[in-house]
């Protein structure tokens, strides 16, 4: 299994620096370190005295802690520089952005209060719509199979989040923002805390909505946290322990709850590419965004001139493709045997040293279809002595195993169909028992070890392989 991270989530802090930092101490001695703490809200207050036992050193931070934009613009002196030291193990993020950790969780973030909705102006204190696009396209950039970020940071709530038949929460006007909902409702993060100004607050977990309606997404746990050192002694730290989104299997990651309910924002956010602005969608029921746009200074995305706001589908290029024979970007050195319509190579980051893949020489572009996603998988089972080749047309994708029993399982793949399914069910318990090869990119080997793999493995298949001649002493295909 994947390491996760332990990490420490607080409320408000308001200057009271003792109390946090004691009590996460406290947490650490009785439940082992954590990697990092993050703190929601203010972090400082009108009193921040307390603060000055830790610039000189006479108390420490105990766990490397993480601080965001301030929505008070009295307190923008006390902050420094983004990707500083407020104090030692005490570092500045800024109002936006994402990053990863050390642990490859991934955490967004958008501070402060909405300049439209307040009405105002307030440097460093408040955001515009575009800083919530800027921080959606950071989220997808480079993301071929989007699966969702780890945690999402913000000050002010989305609206429709108090929607919930099992707890109502009175959350003031002024402190909510249907741009939160938009970024919410388009990256879909695991976890989403926010600041409460009184009470801790736990929704039911929300299944996250998609622009397609029969594709199933991860689900959301919705927290507020109360303000640090609250008399009232509402909850204010909260610790979890995460795997990190990128390295979950896809069954783990959309397991349905018990308790889970629908998504409680607007369906038609979904619809808007920019906060506000609806976008046509065609008619199978998507859109698309571009992710691999230049960003400017301040992560805006640019546009050339005269360009349509409308992103097109982008075209499949064999050039990219890492399977395609033809290809410049294919790992020529891993290739077995080369047929007719097929052939034969071992795959980067394999399961096992025999771990073989069985490509097609000619390759099609994944077809449109209006259905489409993960919980629409029907995996089915082919009557004995059936072909493959009687129950999917010339040219469509396909999905489909020999199983040890010899019986035969095929699903006809759609758009958003995972391509690492295959992987997915292989490395499980119950066949290999190596989750942590499920993503071939946490199993890279060097170019030595693919290099003796291959040779091998050629000299295992040689009986087999055509290209050989019968009076060849070559090992090469």
């Amino acid at each position: 299994m994947c390491d996760k991270q332990k990490t420490l989530i607080c409320g408000d802090v308001n200057g009271n620096f003792n109390a946090l930092f004691s009590r996460v101490e406290s947490i650490v001695k009785k439940s082992g370190p954590f990697d990092v703490l993050i703190c929601v809200g203010n972090f400082f207050g009108d009193d921040n005295s307390q603060l000055d036992a830790y610039k000189m050193g006479t108390r420490k931070v105990p766990v490397t802690t993480y601080v965001f934009g301030p929505s008070n613009e009295n307190h923008v002196q006390y902050y420094c520089e983004e990707g500083s030291e407020i104090i030692p193990n005490v570092i500045y993020m800024g109002k936006r952005g994402i990053f990863t950790t050390s642990s490859d969780v991934k955490i967004a973030y958008l501070t402060g209060l909405s300049r439209r909705e307040l009405g105002k102006d307030v440097p460093m204190c408040t955001f515009e719509p575009s800083d919530c696009s800027a921080v959606r396209d950071a989220c997808l950039r480079g993301q071929s199979e989007y699966r969702g970020v780890d945690i999402l940071i913000t000050t002010l709530w989305p609206v429709g989040i108090e929607q919930d038949d099992c707890q109502k929460m009175n959350v003031k006007k002024e402190c909510t923002s249907d741009l939160i909902s938009w970024l919410a409702i388009h990256i879909k993060p695991r976890y989403h805390f926010v600041p409460s100004t009184d009470k801790y607050y736990e929704r039911q977990p929300y299944r996250n909505q998609s622009i397609h309606q029969d594709y199933r997404e991860c689900a959301t746990r919705f927290i507020g946290l109360a303000p640090v050192g609250n008399k009232v002694k509402e909850k204010w730290i909260y610790a979890c322990s995460l795997q990190p989104i990128s390295k979950m299997r896809m069954t783990d990651l959309l397991q349905a709850t018990t308790d889970e309910t629908m998504c409680p924002y607007d369906p038609e956010l979904m619809k808007q590419h920019q906060p506000g602005k609806v976008v046509k969608v065609s008619g199978n029921g998507q859109f698309f965004y571009n992710l691999d746009a230049a960003d400017d200074d301040q992560g805006k995305r640019k546009r050339k001139g005269g360009e349509n706001p409308e992103r097109k589908r982008k075209e499949f290029d064999p050039d990219t493709c890492w399977f395609c024979l033809s290809s410049p970007t294919v790992e020529k050195h891993l290739v077995i045997c080369v047929g007719t319509h097929c052939y034969l190579a071992l795959p980067k980051g394999p399961l096992t040293p025999y771990h073989v893949l069985i490509l097609p020489i000619a390759h099609h572009q994944a077809a449109s279809k209006d259905e489409a996603g993960i919980n629409s998988i029907q995996i089915e089972v082919l009557p004995p002595y059936a072909d493959i080749a009687q129950v999917v047309l010339p040219g469509s994708p396909y999905f489909h195993a020999e199983l040890p029993s010899g019986d035969q399982i095929f699903a006809k793949t759609k758009q958003y169909f995972p391509l690492q399914f295959g992987r997915d069910v292989l490395s499980s318990p119950p066949i290999l028992n190596c989750e942590d090869k499920a993503d071939w990119r946490q199993c890279l080997i060097s170019r030595e070890e693919e290099d003796a793999h291959v040779a091998t493995f050629r000299r295992m298949f040689r009986p087999f392989d055509f290209n050989v001649g019968e009076d060849s002493d070559s090992d090469s295909s």
